[in-house]
């Protein structure tokens, strides 16, 4: 499946255009386009119940968390 973020990237820009002025892009309109993706891939998974995560930090502690929560659930119901 391919879903592209052109048009969507191309509305954050005009809508944008009279905050940013003429300042030339960097990576403000990098970050703009990863949260585009981030959010089609958080889209796709409320719609068909699965579970998006990303590779990093952050989801290396929810998965800890995540692990302990359930463990200490387990280790409760026996």
């Amino acid at each position: 499946m391919t879903l592209p973020i052109s048009e969507v990237f191309d509305a954050y820009r005009s809508a944008l255009k009279p905050a940013f002025g003429r300042r030339k892009e960097d990576v403000t309109e990098e970050n703009i386009q990863a949260r585009i993706r981030g959010n089609y891939l958080m889209a796709l998974s409320n719609k068909f119940g699965s579970m998006a995560a990303e590779h990093g930090k952050q989801i290396r502690i929810a998965v800890r968390i995540l692990h302990h929560c359930t463990g200490d659930m387990r280790a409760d119901s026996r």
